[in-house]
């Protein structure tokens, strides 16, 4: 293969700043919905962490096999593109008990900014925004009740809109 371009090198950090914007604006978003009632004891961490496994804001990747491999019964070729759905995958009811349920502190990781090489590089800095916005709402405002709208996109879960009132 070839080195990538400098359009190439150019698109790409463009790509995961957009994608990196979207997807904390969903992290914060599920949060919201889900979290603004859940006791001051439970942790924010713990709740950013339960919502990333429960109704994460990427749903899914794609990645490229690298080798011949068999997987849950089919065959994939080296090169075969691969979806990844990290929500599938954090709702595993053999893997999560009570998958469809918020409970904040469970043990365990969810998949959802992956890991090792191809890892997210905004793991960090998503959290660390979401927490800082979060940990404020939670304290300070209740969710109005409402439709949960999202953006129409097939592995982004961004809300169009969230109400709050400040308490």
């Amino acid at each position: 293969m070839l080195p990538p371009s400098a359009p190439d090198v150019a698109a790409n950090r463009l790509g995961v700043l957009v994608q990196a914007c979207d997807a904390t604006a969903g992290l914060i978003g599920a949060a919201v919905r889900h979290g603004l009632g859940t006791p001051p004891a439970v942790s924010t961490a713990a709740l950013l962490a339960e919502v990333l496994r429960l109704d994460p804001p990427v749903r899914g990747t794609r990645r490229v096999a690298t080798a011949s491999v068999r997987l849950a019964g089919r065959h994939l070729a080296a090169g075969d593109p691969v979806l990844l759905r990290f929500d599938a995958a954090n709702r595993d009811p053999a893997v999560v008990a009570d998958p469809d349920r918020l409970l904040p502190g469970r043990t365990g990781l969810p998949v959802t900014f992956g890991a090792g090489p191809r890892g997210c590089p905004g793991e960090r800095h998503a959290l660390a925004l979401a927490g800082g916005v979060v940990e404020v709402l939670r304290h300070r405002c209740r969710l109005v009740p409402g439709p949960a709208d999202h953006e129409p996109h097939p592995l982004l879960r961004v809300p169009t809109r969230l109400e709050v009132e400040v308490r």
